[in-house]
């Protein structure tokens, strides 16, 4: 799912006035607008499911894009439930945002248990592996269309580089807020903090996975 709605046209719009101010304060004008109608602090999460290369080169594609539909069919109606909302589906990868950190973390792990009951009595072949990434900061979020920022950059290089199959992996901001949320976390593992490289940047970020 990827949406060119109004929200995105105006966004357009927007940053089309940046782009030909011909003074800097138009250009500043046109900057702070943006920021005025879009800057939200959001938590993003991204899953990414485990294997679609080596998967497709040997089961083929119509098999795969099965498996990324029934992927879709368990885990994109668990996003509204936590008060949360899907703005991309592409490919084996879900983008989505919620207003709060233990919302996002509480989804994740709703997408991995269900995923896991899922796979009890398929062939390894058919279960679903879903890594996910989920960052908390300040973000332009575009309606329900679009997320752009740091936080979705920190999501996907740990949803799609980092996490295997089974793990969610959340940077700083987000496990200092879901640390303490009674029940959250009570049959969940947390490992130790971990590092990974970030257009130069050392991200630190936490391992979450199911007992």
């Amino acid at each position: 799912m990827s949406n060119i709605g109004p929200e995105t046209l105006r966004l357009q719009e927007l940053l089309l006035a940046v782009e030909t101010a011909e003074t800097p304060a138009d250009s500043a004008a046109a900057i702070a607008t943006i920021e005025t109608r879009y800057q939200a602090r959001r938590t993003v999460l991204v899953g990414d499911m485990e294997g679609f290369t080596a998967r497709v080169l040997s089961d083929g594609v119509v098999p795969f894009i099965t498996t990324i539909y029934r992927m879709r069919r368990l885990c994109t109606p668990l996003v509204a439930q936590g008060s949360g909302y899907l703005f991309k589906a592409d490919a084996d990868n879900l983008f989505a945002a919620f207003d709060e950190p233990i919302a996002a973390v509480g989804c994740a792990l709703e997408m991995q248990r269900v995923l896991r009951a899922d796979g009890r009595g398929r062939t390894a072949a058919l279960r679903i592996g879903l890594g996910v990434g989920i960052a908390t900061g300040d973000v332009l979020a575009i309606g329900h269309e679009d997320v752009w920022g740091t936080a979705i950059n920190v999501a996907s290089k740990l949803g799609e580089d980092v996490a295997c199959s089974g793990e969610i992996l959340v940077d700083e901001a987000t496990l200092a807020i879901v640390r303490g949320a009674p029940g959250l976390l009570d049959d969940v593992e947390v490992h130790p903090v971990a590092s990974v490289g970030l257009s130069g940047v050392d991200l630190r970020y936490t391992r979450l996975t199911l007992r």
